[in-house]
C-alpha cells in the first residue's frame, strides 16, 4: 500500500470528530452539520485514496461479476462493511445498512460493500459466506476477501469497520464498532449532498443479481434451535429464515405454525404475530418461550390460547448491562438462547425463572416468572417479569471468577441445565469453550476448549481431547444428559456434534465429518458410520431419553432440515417434514397436545419400522393397510394418508396407482374408509428413474386416523408413520424376477 494511504492520521480526526459531535446538543444540529462538512472537505482533498483494488479471484456474491474500486465504484460515495458473519456485533450493523440503502439507491451515488473477513477457519469457506448473505437478507454486494488482503491494506484491526470513502477513493471515515448510526447517516447524506454539488457523483448501475433469487424454496429455512415437549413426542422449531416457530411430532408432521412469516414484531394470534430471526426455545406445559433475537425481545407462546405475547424487551436493541425493569419496560441485546431453571435447589425443582443467552452484551440474564423469586445467593426476592443481569461483566472475553458477574462471557449462544448437579452449562461462541456456572455457589469455570489467556479469543480448532486441550470451533448450543452424565454439543463450525463427559471433561466426536456438505442417509444405516455422516453448521441440538433409547435431534441448519440420531446405534436419519393434511404454510390448525404418552418409541406419531423392499426396474409394488385393535371412526373427516419420499426430487419418477378404480393417482395424499383396507395404493418406478445415480431411497406413509374404543365410548386421534426403506436392483440375475408384489403396512392398536 502507498504512504499517502497511511489511516492513522483519520483514525485520530475520526476520533476527534466524535468527541465534538458528542458535545453539541440536539439544537446545534447545524454545528455538527458544519463539523461533518469540514471533515469531508480536507479528507477528500487530502490525497489519501486506495490505490490498490479487490484481489482478482475473490468470490462475489449479490453481483453478476467482481467489482473494481477504480471502476464500477467510482463516482459513488462507497461504505465497506469489514465483518466477520459469525460475530454478533457485525448483524447490528446489518440494520443500519439496509436503512441506508432504503433511503440511498446505487443510482443515488450509495454503494455498500460487504467485505468478508473471517475470523474462523470455516468462514473462509464461500458457501458458508452465501449461506451468512441469505441469512441475513443482505442485498448489497459482498465479496469474501479469505485472506483479509484488504482488511491489513487499511490497517483495520476489529470487526465491524466501516470504511467510507469519496467518488475518487478517498478516505473520508473510519468508524470502528457499532453504535456509530448518526454520524454514519449523516456523513452519507452530507457526502452525497457536497460531493454531488461538486458534480463528482455519477448514476450509473451496478450489475446486480440478489443471491436469494437463485435458491430453491424449502420447507425449512436456517432452522437454529430446537426443543422437545415433556414426553418428547413434539418438536419446536425456530425456523429462523422463516422468521416463525414450526411444531412438529418428532417424526416430521407438522402440526401447527407459530407467526405469519413475515419479519415482524407483532403479538397476537398465530396467523398473524410475527418473529425476527427467532432462535433459542423453551418449552413448559401448554408454553414455549422464545429468544426473539431480531427483535431484542422475549416472546411467550400459548399453544391453549394459540397467540403470542412478548415478556421482556422492545422490539429495539438495548445497551443496558444490569437490568431491573419489568417486562417490554426493559431493553434486551440480541438474546439467543432461553432455558428453564428453578430457583429451588431441591425436587420438584419447578422451573420459576427463564435464563436468557444475551449474546449482544455477554452476559447470562434472568427473567422472573412468577412472584417472589429468590435467586440462591441473591438476598431479595424479584417480583413476576423482573429482568436482570446475573453473569458476566459485559466484557467480552474468556474469563472464569468465582464471581459470576466478574467472569466475562464472548457471545453466549447455548445454555442447558443440569438440575442434579445445579449448573448452567453455556455455549460460549466467540472463545470456543463450554463453561459451567455453579448456580448456587455463583462462580464460572471452563469445561472444554479455549486459552489460559481471558482475552484471547482465537484458541480455536478441532481436537478431541481433554479440558483445556479439547478444541472447538463457534459451538451453539449443548444439551445435558442425566442418564448418561453426558453433555451433547453443537460444534457448529466443526460441523460436529460432540460428547462431553461432564467428570473427566473428556471430549469425543460423535457424529459428523467435519466438512460442510449434506449426504442423505443411506437406507440401511451401514455404509457410513456416524462420524462420516455430514452436517453444515449444526446450531440447535435436543434430547429424548427414553427407557429403551435415547434420541438427538439435530438442526442441521445450513441444510435446512432436522436430523434425529440414536445415540445406541448412532443411526442418523434425516427427518423428512410434511405438513398435516389440512395444514399450510399460511394456515394454521391446534396441535395434538397429550396428557400422557401414547404407544410408540417416540410419542405422538407411531414411528414403524418396515423390512426392506426390493423394487425391480417398472416394478409395481402394492401396499396394503392392516391396521387394527380398535375401530375406525368413519364419520370422521380426519382419515388421510400420504406419501413423502426421502429425496423429493425422486417422486417424479414414481408412477402411483388405485388399483380398486384402475387408474393412476395425481396426488400424494389420499382418503381411508377403513384401517384393513387391500391396495390403498401401488408405487412403480417409472422408466426415467435415475437408477444409475439412485439404488436406495425410504418411502414415508404418514397416516392420520381416528379411532374409537366401543366399550370404552372414547375416540383417539393417531399419527401414525411407516418408514420403508427401498433397494433399487439392476442386477436381476440372483433375483426373482417378480414383476408385482404386495407390502403389509400392519400395526396393532392399544387402547391408551
Amino acid at each position: 500500500m502507498a504512504d499517502d494511504t497511511n489511516t492513522l492520521p483519520i483514525f485520530r480526526a475520526n476520533f476527534e470528530l466524535l468527541v465534538a459531535m458528542k458535545q453539541k446538543t440536539a439544537a446545534q444540529h447545524e454545528e455538527v452539520r458544519e463539523l461533518i462538512l469540514d471533515h469531508i472537505k480536507h479528507w477528500s482533498s487530502s490525497h489519501r485514496v486506495i490505490s490498490a483494488d479487490f484481489e482478482p479471484g475473490l468470490d462475489w456474491f449479490n453481483v453478476t461479476r467482481p467489482l473494481s474500486l477504480h471502476t464500477d465504484l467510482r463516482g459513488k460515495v462507497v461504505v465497506l462493511d469489514f465483518f466477520t458473519y459469525c460475530c454478533v456485533n457485525c448483524q447490528h450493523v446489518l440494520s443500519d445498512l439496509h436503512e441506508l440503502e432504503r433511503l440511498y439507491s446505487v443510482e443515488d451515488g450509495l454503494v455498500i460493500v460487504g467485505v468478508h473477513s473471517p475470523k474462523f477457519e470455516h468462514e473462509k469457506d464461500s458457501s458458508g459466506v452465501l449461506n451468512a448473505v441469505l441469512r441475513s437478507d443482505i442485498e448489497h454486494p459482498v465479496v469474501n476477501d479469505a485472506q483479509c488482503k484488504l482488511w491489513q491494506m487499511l490497517f483495520v484491526n476489529c470487526w465491524p469497520t466501516l470504511v467510507v470513502l469519496g467518488p475518487e477513493g478517498e478516505i473520508l471515515f473510519i468508524l470502528i464498532g457499532e453504535d456509530h448510526r448518526t454520524c454514519l447517516f449523516s456523513s452519507v447524506k452530507i457526502g452525497l449532498e457536497y460531493f454531488k454539488s461538486q458534480r463528482r457523483i455519477t448514476p450509473h448501475s451496478l450489475p446486480i443479481r440478489l443471491e436469494r433469487n437463485n435458491i430453491q424454496p424449502s420447507l425449512l429455512s436456517f432452522p437454529s434451535k430446537l426443543c422437545t415437549s415433556q414426553d418428547g413426542s413434539l418438536l419446536a422449531i425456530a425456523d429462523t429464515g422463516h422468521h416463525r416457530i414450526v411444531i412438529s411430532t418428532n417424526v416430521g408432521l407438522i402440526l401447527d405454525v407459530v407467526g405469519s412469516g413475515e419479519k415482524g414484531f407483532e403479538d397476537g394470534a398465530f396467523k398473524t404475530a410475527t418473529f425476527s430471526s427467532p432462535q433459542g426455545l423453551a418449552w413448559h406445559k401448554d408454553v414455549i418461550y422464545v429468544a426473539d433475537a431480531g427483535n431484542h425481545a422475549i416472546r411467550e407462546i400459548d399453544l391453549l390460547a394459540k397467540t403470542v405475547t412478548t415478556l421482556a424487551g422492545n422490539g429495539q436493541m438495548g445497551n443496558d448491562e444490569e437490568g431491573g425493569a419489568i417486562g417490554i419496560h426493559q431493553s434486551l441485546n440480541t438474546p439467543w438462547d432461553v432455558c428453564l431453571v428453578s430457583s429451588q435447589a431441591a425436587p420438584p425443582y419447578d422451573p420459576d425463572c427463564l435464563l436468557i443467552a444475551m449474546s449482544g452484551c455477554h452476559q447470562i440474564w434472568l427473567l422472573a416468572l412468577r412472584d417472589g423469586v429468590q435467586w440462591y445467593k441473591r438476598q431479595e426476592a424479584f417480583p413476576k417479569g423482573l429482568c436482570l443481569s446475573l453473569y458476566g461483566s459485559g466484557q467480552e472475553e474468556h474469563r472464569n471468577n468465582m464471581y459470576g458477574f466478574k467472569a466475562g462471557f464472548a457471545q453466549p449462544s447455548g445454555l442447558c441445565w443440569d438440575k442434579g448437579g445445579m449448573n448452567l452449562f453455556v455455549a460460549d461462541a466467540e472463545s470456543s469453550t463450554v463453561r459451567v456456572v455453579s448456580l448456587t455457589g455463583g462462580g464460572v469455570k471452563n469445561l472444554v476448549g479455549g486459552s489460559r489467556d481471558p482475552t484471547d479469543l482465537f484458541a480455536f480448532g478441532d481436537v478431541d481431547a481433554v479440558g483445556g486441550d479439547v478444541r472447538l470451533q463457534h459451538p451453539l448450543h449443548c444439551v445435558y444428559s442425566p442418564k448418561l452424565q453426558k453433555l451433547f454439543v453443537a460444534d457448529s463450525y466443526n460441523h460436529k456434534i460432540k460428547a462431553v463427559d461432564v467428570a473427566t471433561r473428556q471430549c469425543q466426536t460423535i457424529a459428523g465429518a467435519g466438512r460442510p456438505k449434506d449426504a442423505e442417509v443411506a437406507v440401511d444405516g451401514a455404509t457410513l458410520s456416524s462420524t462420516d455422516r455430514h452436517f453444515d453448521e449444526p446450531n440447535g441440538i435436543a434430547l429424548v431419553e427414553l427407557e429403551d433409547r435415547n434420541v438427538l435431534f439435530i438442526a442441521d441448519t445450513n441444510n435446512h432440515c432436522i436430523k434425529a440420531m440414536d445415540l445406541s446405534t448412532n443411526l442418523i436419519v434425516k427427518i423428512p417434514m410434511i405438513y398435516r393434511p389440512g395444514l399450510s404454510p399460511k394456515t394454521s390448525i391446534s396441535p395434538v397436545l397429550p396428557k400422557k404418552s401414547p404407544n410408540g418409541p417416540f410419542g405422538t406419531a407411531l414411528l414403524i419400522n418396515m423390512s426392506p423392499v426390493h423394487f425391480l426396474p417398472g416394478d409395481m409394488v402394492t401396499f396394503n393397510l392392516d391396521i387394527w385393535g380398535m375401530e375406525l371412526d368413519a364419520t370422521s373427516s380426519r382419515q388421510q394418508w400420504q406419501l413423502s419420499i426421502s429425496d423429493s426430487s425422486l417422486m417424479e419418477h414414481l408412477e402411483l396407482w388405485d388399483e380398486a378404480q384402475e387408474q393412476e393417482l395425481s396426488q400424494t395424499v389420499g382418503t381411508l374408509p377403513s384401517p384393513r383396507q387391500p391396495s390403498f395404493v401401488s408405487v412403480r418406478t417409472r422408466s426415467s428413474f435415475p437408477t444409475l445415480e439412485v439404488t436406495s431411497f425410504t418411502l414415508f406413509f404418514d397416516m392420520t386416523l381416528v379411532f374409537c374404543d366401543k366399550k370404552g365410548k372414547m375416540c383417539l386421534p393417531k399419527q401414525m408413520r411407516f418408514v420403508v426403506p427401498c433397494r433399487l436392483i439392476t442386477n436381476m440375475t440372483n433375483t426373482k424376477k417378480e414383476k408385482s408384489h404386495s407390502v403389509d403396512l400392519s400395526y396393532v392398536i392399544g387402547s391408551t
